[in-house]
């Protein structure tokens, strides 16, 4: 306890610092930090252990850390991470053709909406139809 009377509290403030700048800047040190916090209160592990890296190499850690966020996300996210990641030409080729679709949709219905424009019949004018005599004679039941 008395280290703790002997610390001033800028030491305090810069440890503070430290933390806000590493979330904020997403720092690789504060990365570590937060993949061994992650694994050691998932994995019921002392901190001190999972940093230290002996018992429980990096590696390790760090692949069960990517499979449990891989384990939360849809089939569909997971692949897209992958191509994404892993093969950035054929994710742009993918792109590129997603967006080749859609302006082609686009086009298709900008055309479609001027040939209704073009197709429309003038409206004419219906005189309405002559009016019919018509008589009712009672009859007699």
């Amino acid at each position: 306890m008395r280290a703790v009377k002997d610390k001033k509290l800028s030491d305090y403030q810069a440890i503070q610092l430290e933390a806000l700048s590493s979330h904020l800047t997403h720092s690789e040190v504060g990365f570590c930090r937060k993949v061994c916090r992650w694994y050691s209160e998932k994995f019921h592990t002392p901190l001190h252990v999972v940093l230290e890296g002996k018992v429980v190499l990096w590696d390790e850690v760090l692949l069960h850390f990517y499979e449990y966020q891989m384990d939360e996300m849809e089939y569909n996210d997971v692949l897209d991470a992958a191509v994404k990641d892993m093969i950035p030409e054929l994710a742009d080729a993918h792109e590129a053709a997603n967006q080749d679709f859609a302006d082609s949709l686009v086009e298709e219905q900008e055309k479609s909406m001027k040939k209704e424009e073009k197709t429309e019949e003038p409206e004419v004018e219906l005189e309405p139809p002559a009016p019919v005599a018509m008589s009712f004679e009672e009859e007699e039941l």
